[in-house]
């Protein structure tokens, strides 16, 4: 009888410790000015904050990526186009040893500066900063710095066609929403033969 009385104790060790790590996300995701999804690597902020509305966006110079692109939308959807005085800078940083999607995103008074080593990271960096702008309900922003790259490489949502059609346009909503999240890999199964 001890130890079947011994049992439940340690079924509810794998629990217990999924609750504990759910619990520190979320004191850390209140511990941010704004709750960022995902959670950054790292986060500091200052108490004063800086408007980016109609900021003059800075690409990084001779760089033709479709990535800069999507960033410069993203930015001026959340912002608005314009040339306020503010400024937000993208800058690619040669980092060999750094991770190809890491991104660190400066807010200091009149400017928000992303430093990444790829188009890719600088993507991620200026999602961050349209999703700071969607949660703050303003165009004021936190002052701070957020350091951030990926803890996966792979992070996929899978759609199968088969067992949930989806209309195209639907389709692509959906994959621009994952973009959003910085999901990095859509599988789109469309067969089981």
């Amino acid at each position: 009888a001890p130890a079947l009385a011994a049992a439940p104790a340690l079924a509810a060790a794998p629990a217990l410790a999924a609750e504990t790590a759910i619990a520190a996300e979320a004191k850390a995701r209140t511990a941010l000015p704004l709750p960022l999804l995902p959670l950054p690597a790292e986060a500091k902020f200052s108490s004063g904050k800086t408007d980016l509305a109609n900021a003059c966006i800075e690409l990084p110079q001779g760089v033709q990526d479709t990535r800069l692109d999507i960033a410069l939308a993203r930015l001026n959807g959340a912002f608005g186009p314009g040339n306020s005085g503010a400024r937000i800078r993208l800058l690619l940083k040669d980092d060999a040893k750094a991770n190809r999607e890491a991104y660190t995103l400066t807010i200091e008074a009149s400017c928000a500066t992303i430093t990444a080593p790829t188009p890719q990271g600088l993507l991620y960096g200026a999602t961050t900063l349209a999703q700071m702008r969607g949660l703050a309900g303003e165009t004021k922003i936190p002052c701070g710095e957020i350091s951030d790259e990926p803890r996966l490489a792979f992070r996929g949502v899978m759609h199968d066609i088969g067992r949930g059609f989806m209309e195209l346009d639907m389709l692509k909503r959906h994959i621009d929403l994952m973009s959003r999240y910085k999901v990095n890999v859509f599988h789109w199964h469309l067969t089981d033969n």
